[in-house]
């Protein structure tokens, strides 16, 4: 199999999330989202966020590595894992004024590429889709994740 070490870190409305080790990839941490489908509407569902990431080119928005079906009826999405973790996991000491600045400057960024690039609209913005790609006392580097409910 090419993904080892496999551990379940989310779950959401199209399917889980599972932390891995990508063994085709010189062993590195991978996000995949694994979504189960039953009819083509659901599968036309899914394919819509896996091309839409595909076509990503911003540094603020999660990298999406590859995408393929499998035979049991399911979409593997293999993405970057980001090891600090979401928004909602930063601590206090770190949500300084400068931080948050830097946060909302990225956050926007992302979304006016999406919107005015791919005509997309993200619909479900929150702490938990917004992962911490770099961390200091002064600077915050972060990606938005989790096109599930994209129009």
């Amino acid at each position: 199999s090419r993904y080892s070490n496999i551990t379940r870190i989310g779950q959401g409305a199209f399917g889980s999330v599972f932390k891995v080790t990508d063994t085709k990839d010189r062993n590195r941490l991978k996000a995949i989202k694994l979504v189960k489908f039953e009819s083509l509407t659901d599968l036309n569902t899914i394919m819509k966020e896996a091309s839409q990431l595909s076509c990503v080119n911003h540094p603020n928005i999660i990298k999406m590595n590859d995408y393929f079906i499998t035979n049991d009826k399911s979409l593997i999405i293999d993405m970057d894992y980001y090891e600090m973790g979401d928004l909602a996991q930063l601590k206090p000491e770190y949500c300084t004024e400068k931080l948050i600045q830097q946060i909302l400057k990225q956050s926007l960024s992302a979304l006016k590429y999406v919107h005015e690039e791919m005509n997309i609209i993200h619909r479900d913005i929150k702490p938990t889709n917004i992962f911490i790609k770099k961390l200091t006392s002064d600077n915050i580097e972060i990606v938005l994740a989790d096109f599930g409910l994209a129009k």
